[in-house]
């Protein structure tokens, strides 16, 4: 009994037998007005870019999961898992900067800042720390959050619902989401400059003709994974093959069983 209950509500969620039925569970059977704002406002955008994309990324694979306020818990369930696993690794990568950032404090020249001031690098530690900080306590509550909502598609549902009806859709969950690895980058980021700084600092011409081409070789290793990934960026250029459905290859979305959302 229980089995055809759940068949009856599969089939009235995705219109079954009618002509606007829904062949892809990423796919909306819904119209979009005319007059609906677009999620995407200029705000979220000028984040995104701060964030490093990250938000857009999180968000893109919300929308897949969260149609029409029904949830693929099946979707759910491996969003959800993949997320608890990079917020462990973030954790990680987090404990080491932290170490690193408190052993550069220790460096003798670093904090050469006159009396009652920091010198340049020690503010860039500093701000490195906090990130650091802010992303293992974000990583920490996302992880037990992320815990108590996967336990049922109930709950996810409800989850989903409540943090999606603001109007600002799934943007804020995406931004939310990203922020273990929004604020260890900043980290990173902050880190670096300190580091420069030390290092170019320095009025030797010997020492500026070694470290400038090394800085500029391992810049373009490091960025090499940001361009061989820009067909998955917006801010970047798209190769003309991206987006578009190839026809040798079977639709695997069709039929995937959704979990009724709360609306």
């Amino acid at each position: 009994m229980a089995h055809v209950s759940f068949s009856s509500t599969f089939k009235f969620y995705n219109f079954y037998g009618q002509g606007g039925a829904r062949l892809e569970a990423n796919l909306s059977v819904y119209a979009k007005a005319d007059n609906e704002p677009d999620e995407n406002s200029w705000l979220f955008s000028l984040l995104d870019l701060l964030c490093f994309c990250a938000p857009s990324a999180h968000t893109g694979e919300l929308k897949s999961i969260w149609v029409d306020d029904v949830i693929n818990y099946a979707r759910w369930k491996i969003f959800a898992n993949k997320l608890g696993n990079e917020w462990n690794g973030f954790t990680i990568y987090s404990t080491v900067m932290l170490a690193v950032d408190v052993s550069f404090l220790a460096v003798p020249g670093v904090d050469a800042g006159h009396v009652g001031s920091q010198s340049v690098p020690t503010v860039a530690t500093y701000m490195s720390l906090l990130s650091i900080i802010g992303s293992v306590l974000s990583s920490v509550l996302l992880a037990r959050q992320n815990l108590a909502q996967e336990e049922s598609a109930v709950g996810a549902a409800t989850f989903m619902n409540r943090m999606t009806r603001w109007g600002v859709g799934c943007n804020a969950l995406g931004i939310m989401f990203s922020l273990p690895f929004v604020l260890l980058m900043w980290a990173m980021i902050s880190f670096l400059l300190a580091l420069c700084y030390v290092i170019f600092q320095s009025t030797d011409r010997s020492s500026w003709c070694v470290m400038i081409p090394g800085a500029v070789l391992v810049a373009m290793l490091a960025l090499l994974p940001v361009w061989w990934g820009r067909d998955y960026l917006g801010w970047l250029p798209r190769q003309p093959w991206v987006g578009k459905a190839d026809p040798h290859q079977s639709n695997h979305n069709a039929g995937v069983i959704q979990a009724p959302g709360v609306v």
